[in-house]
């Protein structure tokens, strides 16, 4: 996927505490303070990809609707300045 290591946002959502839909939300909300090359939507070729990955899916676990995927910020290098966009949203959903 866009050769990044990325955190899905439904695996996010889990680490905070919220739902997917929430944090979802929010960050629609916040759009400006997620560039492009922090966040991006799964096109629909990469999300047949990522669902022909699973066995199984379970009812309910897999949306119908593109995930958003976040750039893994300790990797690229820019932890920082990620991080405090993700916590202001946290905040705010919270």
């Amino acid at each position: 996927m866009s050769g990044e290591w990325v955190i899905l946002d439904r695996d996010l959502a889990e680490m905070y505490g919220v739902e997917t839909r929430v944090l979802k939300q929010a960050v629609r909300r916040n759009i400006d303070r997620f560039p492009d090359d922090f966040m991006f939507e799964l096109t629909k070729k990469e999300q047949d990809f990522l669902r022909s990955q699973f066995v199984t899916l379970k009812r309910g676990q897999h949306s119908k609707y593109p995930p958003f995927a976040f750039v893994d910020a300790i990797r690229d290098g820019r932890a920082r300045e990620r991080q405090i966009a993700i916590k202001e949203i946290q905040s705010r959903i919270s």
